[in-house]
């Protein structure tokens, strides 16, 4: 993560810095493109109209939080310091199909899965 130390401290970076290696390590292209598809898949079940308590929705929301731990290392902080960047800067996220408002479903399919 590029030009975000002012999100994430040095020691968050670090690990951020090892779970990249982590990923260079294993199969990157299958966990990209999966990661990929789950964004696409949200898109379609938001642009749908699916409820978040939909069955399809709730396993893409799990497939999203396995995602992010894998990412974060399962560090709630990176998690919260991620959430900061991406909210004060929308514009980074658009590269991989991110809006607000895709951002805002995906948040409350979490959200639903943690009750």
């Amino acid at each position: 993560m590029r030009n975000q130390k002012k999100y994430f401290t040095k020691e968050q970076q670090l690990k951020l810095r090892k779970q990249y290696d982590k990923l260079n390590n294993n199969n990157t292209n299958e966990l990209l493109n999966n990661w990929t598809n789950i964004i696409s898949s949200f898109q379609v079940e938001m642009k749908n109209g699916t409820p978040i308590d939909d069955l399809k929705v709730i396993k893409l929301a799990k497939q999203w939080q396995e995602g992010i731990k894998f990412f974060t290392g399962g560090d709630t902080e990176i998690i919260h310091s991620a959430e900061r960047y991406y909210m004060d800067n929308p514009q980074a996220a658009k590269g991989n199909g991110m809006s607000g408002e895709l951002y805002e479903y995906i948040k409350k399919a979490l959200a639903n899965i943690e009750k």
